[in-house]
């Protein structure tokens, strides 16, 4: 069987939740004879055209791409350094400007990743069985016309909650594809996600629920000998999504009771607008600031607890990591985190926004080593019971054969 895996970004350059998911999860369906290639946008000049990942092929997309990326990168950074902004409303005003600015590149960089795309299917539609789309906004809409025009079977998968993401004036034809993104199989990373899309108008015999995988890692944390608090995450996502606002004026009530914790922050992304929030606060000698960390597992090893306060989110990656590593976690109660973690078990739910609820489960946590240890054997449980990519990836074979009719052979 044939798969076309399709989304924006793809290694080695930029990788999201979902790009990471994709990268992930292939290598284990090929193991069952699901060919899968990669059709992704050819956002760097770096990369090839066309190369392996392992056995996994790559197809980047858009020749025109890498000129409107180095555009939309210059202007963020010309608006990032002629900005004079606090921190309260920084990331808004940089958001603002860079999306209108950017915007006829977006468009242009889009619009011939559709024309590119749509000649490259053409030329290979025999070579596909299934297009499995990395989310559901433009590009979803974009595979859904695809699979209309060229009678080849497509599913979308949900990375986001709520579900559904706006697509706006920066895509090409968007109320066409706003139109047709519903209009075909779907994947909920968790019942909560279902629910909310057939809340908007999904049937349910539309979706199936297939969670996030991850590897489980050799070697557990030692969560009750650490006094290390980690945070794993983009910071070019925001605060809006990550909320790192409630983080570093929590982790401030944090340091009033316990002087003694560190603050790791490890992420891509520009992180320079947090920093100066660190240093007002007067908690800088307490925060570290890693970056970009490409293979995090000693981050995990060495942390006594994983905090992830986000206001909105699919199905993290870094809190399914962090558990298949034995560490508890304090994380906002919202249906993403819901769906994971165990409050009272595995780790703590705190309500959305609130920095002294957040603080308090921190430190309670910290004060407790037993409970850290306790709470992160009950993690590494759920993850090995639920989301491992032997499991995922059966679940996914299932629905590819459900909808073609193809059978794969079993492992």
């Amino acid at each position: 069987m044939k798969v076309w895996m399709m989304v924006w970004s793809y290694w080695p350059g930029p990788q999201g939740g979902a790009e990471r998911q994709c990268r992930l999860i292939c290598p284990f369906l090929n193991k069952y004879n699901i060919r899968c290639t990669v059709v992704t946008a050819w956002l760097s000049w770096k990369s090839q055209k066309a190369e392996l990942d392992g056995d996994i092929a790559i197809q980047r997309i858009g020749y025109f791409i890498p000129i409107f990326t180095t555009i939309c990168s210059g202007i963020n950074y010309v608006i990032r350094k002629v900005s004079k902004s606090d921190f309260t409303n920084f990331d808004e005003r940089i958001h603002k400007y860079s999306f209108w600015l950017g915007l006829p590149f977006v468009w242009f960089s889009r619009l011939f990743f559709m024309l590119e795309f749509f000649l490259y299917g053409w030329l290979n539609r025999k070579e596909v069985d299934v297009i499995h789309v990395y989310e559901t906004g433009w590009l979803a809409g974009l595979g859904v016309l695809f699979g209309k025009i060229f009678k080849v079977k497509v599913v979308c998968r949900e990375a986001t909650y709520p579900p559904f993401p706006i697509i706006g004036w920066d895509v090409p034809f968007f109320w066409v594809l706003k139109k047709v993104r519903k209009k075909t199989n779907l994947i909920a990373l968790n019942s909560h996600v279902k629910n909310e899309m057939i809340a908007v108008g999904c049937s349910e015999n539309q979706i199936s629920v297939i969670p996030n995988a991850v590897v489980l890692p050799e070697g557990l944390a030692t969560p009750d000998t650490s006094k290390i608090v980690l945070y794993v995450g983009n910071f070019s996502q925001g605060a809006y999504l990550k909320g790192f606002d409630v983080i570093f004026n929590s982790w401030q009530i944090v340091q009033q009771n316990r002087p003694d914790l560190k603050l790791v922050m490890a992420g891509g992304g520009d992180s320079s607008t947090w920093k100066n929030l660190v240093n007002e606060l007067g908690i800088d000698s307490s925060v570290i600031f890693k970056g970009f960390v490409k293979k995090p597992e000693a981050l995990y090893r060495k942390a006594g607890l994983m905090i992830l306060p986000s206001r909105v989110e699919g199905m993290s990656n870094a809190l399914l990591e962090a558990m298949s590593f034995g560490l508890p976690v304090v994380v906002s109660d919202i249906p993403a985190n819901r769906a994971v973690v165990e409050n009272g078990k595995s780790g703590v739910l705190v309500k959305v926004e609130d920095e002294q609820v957040l603080a308090d489960g921190i430190i309670q946590m910290m004060e407790n080593p037993e409970m850290r240890s306790s709470y992160g054997l009950r993690g590494r449980n759920i993850i090995e019971e639920r989301f491992q990519p032997d499991a995922v990836s059966r679940d996914l074979v299932s629905l590819y054969s459900q909808l073609t009719g193809l059978t794969s052979p079993s492992r």
